[in-house]
């Protein structure tokens, strides 16, 4: 019952977050208002519906994710007796600052690599 939940009330938190944080009424009138438009998608209404409808499924993926990843520690602790020293959040931050880490390292990469080419195809000043 603990797990069940435990799952439910992730679930529930990541979509009560999202409707917190983004709006997609709000974003549909700033892209409107810009001259911005979603291409095959009308301005106003429409795009609100589309932004409402990928918002849903993005949210439904990370919420599975969310949940498969603070569950599983317990579920492997559980089931097979293993003992499993971190918990469901302990894995979700190391693999927030890994993710943060690679990211970092290939814009470094980038920026390395652009100042390279900029190097190569500058003309020298005499």
């Amino acid at each position: 019952l603990y797990l069940v939940l435990f799952g439910a009330m992730i679930i529930f938190f990541c979509y009560f977050y999202t409707a917190l944080v983004f709006s997609p009424r709000e974003v549909a009138e700033n892209l409107k208002r810009s001259g911005a438009y979603i291409p095959g998608i009308r301005p106003g209404q429409q795009t609100q519906r589309y932004l409402d409808h990928v918002l849903n499924r993005l949210t439904f993926i990370g919420a599975m994710y969310m949940t498969v990843i603070s569950l599983m520690p317990m579920v492997v602790q559980s089931s097979f007796g293993v003992p499993f020293q971190l918990g469901g959040t302990s894995l979700l931050i190391m693999v927030v600052v890994v993710m943060d880490f690679i990211s970092q390292i290939q814009a470094h990469l980038m920026t390395h690599q652009y100042h390279d080419q900029t190097l190569i195809q500058s003309p020298t000043q005499p």
